[in-house]
């Protein structure tokens, strides 16, 4: 758990969509942002990583808004350990950025 948490947080420096919060990126996003940048550039990917990964990115979708869940990316849903709270019927194709 100590490198792949270690590579998250140089991923909060150097990853995608970080320092943006201020012009509406969101935690959630920033969050997964940093964890996206660890898992592409692990030496190795464990299922222990896969697993603290997982967990804490569903941790911040417990405190996310609804507005914030439905502008996630489809595929934003496979890298947490929790199922997309909103209906299908409510999320617009290609939801935009937060």
């Amino acid at each position: 758990g100590f490198y792949v948490s270690a590579l998250h947080e140089i991923g909060h420096i150097v990853g995608p969509d970080q320092g943006q919060r201020r012009n509406g990126v969101s935690l959630l996003k920033s969050e997964w942002g940093a964890w996206r940048w660890a898992k592409e550039n692990a030496i190795t990917w464990t299922d222990t990583a896969e697993r603290v990964m997982k967990r804490a990115l569903g941790g911040y979708t417990r405190g996310a808004s609804g507005t914030t869940l439905e502008a996630m990316p489809a595929d934003f849903w496979d890298w947490v350990d929790v199922a997309n709270p909103i209906p299908v019927d409510n999320r617009e194709e290609g939801a935009s950025e937060v």
